[in-house]
Order: C-alpha cells, then sequence, then structure tokens
C-alpha cells in the first residue's frame, strides 16, 4: 500500500511516497514510553521509509500567492492548501503545480467566512471548511462551488471526522465554549457525545499548527504543553504513548512566578525547554514527530 506524505519548502512541495505492507501496528492497549533526548543527534535514513520524492513547483500568479501554509491535502492528485490569516482561503493546484483554483469569499452571509481555522475533506469528498468565528461549517465540492453550511454552536480551531456523522473538535480556550475540556465529540445526527481532556490553567493556551493524525487504524491527538499522545477509539479516549523528553520538557514550577501570559512567553524565551511536538506521522511501523528544543527544529524517527 502506498500513502503520501508532504513537505513544503518555499512555493514548492516534496512530494514522498512510502510503500508498506501490513505489518503489525505499532499501538497496543498500554502506553507506550518512547525516550528522547534532544542532546542525541543522529541520522534519519530517509531510504527506510521513503521511497521516491517529487519535487512541485507551485504556480505562482496575482491570485495564488500564499501568505502562510496552515494546511495541506493531497487528494485526487491535487494539493488543496489553506492560509488561514493572510489569503483567508484554501488554494487547490494539480498534481504538476498548476493552479486550479481558491476557495473562499470573506463575509458573513452563506457560503463566507471570517476565520477559516481549519478544513478537511470528508468521506463523501466533500471539502468542509470550520469558521471558528460564526461556529459553523461551510461546504463546497472539490471544484469550489457553494453547497450550504452548518452551525456547530461552538468554537473550535481544528477538526476531523471520526465517522461518517461523526466528528471530534478541539478548542484550545475551552472557556469559550463554557467548557473545562479541550476535545468535544459531536454525532451531527444526535448532537454531542463526549467531552475529553480537562484544561490546564498553569500553561499558555496555544493555537497548534496540526493536532491530529492518523494511522491505518486508528486516530491520535496531541497539542502543546502535553508529552502524551492520545488514541480516539470506539468512543474511548486514552493515551497511546508518552514521550519522555527526561528534565528537558516544560515544568508547571517554570511558570511559578510568571503573574500572566506575557510573563509566561518571556519565561519560554529564556529557558531550553520542549514544549510539545509539533507534527506527528505514522509510517507503517515508524513513528516520525517534530519539535523544537533551544531554538532549533527537531525530527524524530521511533521505529520497531
Amino acid at each position: 500500500m502506498r500513502r503520501n506524505f508532504l513537505i513544503l519548502i518555499g512555493l514548492s512541495i516534496l512530494f514522498l511516497n512510502s510503500c508498506y505492507n501490513n505489518e503489525k501496528e505499532i499501538i497496543n492497549s498500554k502506553v507506550e514510553t518512547i525516550s528522547v533526548n534532544p542532546k542525541e543527534e543522529g541520522a534519519i535514513i530517509a531510504s527506510e521509509i521513503i521511497e521516491d520524492i517529487s519535487f512541485v513547483p507551485l504556480e505562482t500568479n496575482r491570485i495564488s500567492i500564499l501568505g502562510d501554509i496552515d494546511k495541506i491535502i493531497y487528494h485526487n492528485y491535487h494539493f488543496y492548501i489553506l492560509d488561514r490569516f493572510k489569503q483567508k482561503a484554501i488554494f487547490v493546484f494539480d498534481k504538476n503545480g498548476k493552479f486550479l483554483n481558491k476557495i473562499g469569499v470573506l463575509g458573513n452571509g452563506p457560503g463566507e467566512f471570517n476565520d477559516p481555522a481549519d478544513f478537511i475533506i470528508n468521506n463523501s469528498s466533500i471539502i468542509e471548511v470550520l469558521d471558528r468565528f460564526h461556529k459553523k461549517k461551510i461546504y463546497f465540492d472539490l471544484n469550489g462551488k457553494y453547497l450550504n453550511e452548518k452551525k456547530i454552536n461552538i468554537y473550535a480551531s481544528k477538526l476531523h471526522q471520526v465517522k461518517t456523522d461523526e466528528y471530534v473538535y478541539y478548542h484550545y480556550k475551552p472557556e469559550h465554549n463554557n467548557s473545562q475540556f479541550h476535545l468535544t465529540l459531536i454525532n451531527e445526527n444526535e448532537g454531542y457525545l463526549k467531552e475529553y481532556l480537562p484544561k490546564n490553567d498553569a500553561f499558555l493556551y496555544a493555537s497548534d499548527f496540526q493536532n491530529f493524525s492518523s494511522s491505518e487504524k486508528n486516530l491520535y491527538f496531541f497539542k502543546s504543553f502535553d508529552n502524551y499522545i492520545y488514541k480516539i477509539s470506539n468512543g474511548k479516549f486514552e493515551p497511546a504513548f508518552f514521550l519522555d523528553f527526561q528534565s528537558q520538557f516544560i515544568k508547571q514550577s517554570d511558570f511559578k512566578n510568571a503573574k500572566d501570559t506575557y510573563e509566561k512567553i518571556n519565561v519560554l524565551n529564556s529557558i531550553p525547554v520542549i514544549t510539545g511536538i509539533n507534527n506527528l506521522i505514522f509510517l507503517h511501523n515508524h513513528l516520525f514527530f517534530v519539535y523544537f528544543f533551544n531554538k532549533k527544529k527537531h525530527f524524530n524517527l521511533i521505529g520497531k
């Protein structure tokens, strides 16, 4: 089976193809501890996990200029790229990088949004755009044609489709929803199902680049200021991995003298600590993740 992974460099995309067979999945019913020492450096042998690499330059014109890259989905030989804060739109390119379309109209009316916090392409190949500001989802076909929209009545910054009518939403500031939990599982036919992961006011709130990752069998969740990777399966939410960064991971005691968010940020800028992972990819019998330590980006490949 072939899986595709993307790395964006400038206005080009590295397209990585990984082939694998149905080997035993690395997840089991117990929490697995992974020891990580940021002071030990080694080489990742790309040929162990990557079959080939394709370099895809993206077409640049007055309509397709990207500000930030907040999310990329490769679907049906097309790249769908979200620029949340600057262009506030989704850009569509073909597999060769030719610009095809720009999806998104700013506003308050039907089919319009102000804060496209996240998007997915669901199991029916429909684009769902999460508008955090208006607490709604907007549906488009793959060509960008507006279909309809639906209120979700919660502020959320990330979403993931679990089943056909079941979604999990992440909100990094639960109090905006009068809640004490970061995750909400919703069945769109039955309403609210469950809430997971109580908030911890000792740490900073962070709107992460990524929070969900899937293996062939399971959905996983991770966030800043948490060194657990959680598994979401059959309505259950439980730790799957513990990332042991030893003494380098941020602790509540590091903030003991910080009175507000500004002072907490100053703490993070003054001490070399790890605040969590930024990206997570499952590659058959390997786990690939990225974190920052001492102002450097560290890439880790853990295998069995």
